[in-house]
């Protein structure tokens, strides 16, 4: 009878695995879900504001990385990567009085690495 309820026991545990994995499989699709996932679970950390705000520059939607890089900063406003990527979105966008603010904060805070400024 034990080896019965052993044997339930493994099943059960396996399944939750099994579906636990298959969560996270669909988090990781690709950039952009997993950062809305980091967003959605950690809503008060800037980084994955941040994060996310890089993946839709790089797909091209320079509005919603703005919106969401405005929300990093207002949880960090000395992050200067943060600072970097709003006057990229802003570049990108045409926008250049903008990103020369945003330029000049990143100056102010620290030094970052310079990145893609081709204007789309």
């Amino acid at each position: 009878m034990s080896s019965k309820y052993a044997s339930i026991f493994f099943i059960a545990i396996n399944l939750i695995l099994i579906i636990t994995a298959l969560e996270r499989n669909i988090v990781w699709v690709n950039e952009m879900t997993l950062w809305q996932d980091v967003m959605k679970k950690s809503p008060l950390k800037a980084r994955g504001y941040n994060n996310g705000g890089q993946v839709y520059i790089s797909i091209g939607l320079y509005q919603k990385a703005v919106d969401v890089l405005r929300v990093s900063i207002d949880l960090d406003p000395s992050f200067e990567e943060t600072h970097y990527n709003l006057a990229l979105a802003y570049f990108k966008m045409g926008n250049f009085t903008d990103a020369i603010k945003e330029f000049k904060k990143t100056i102010d805070i620290g030094t970052v690495i310079v990145k893609d400024l081709t204007p789309n």
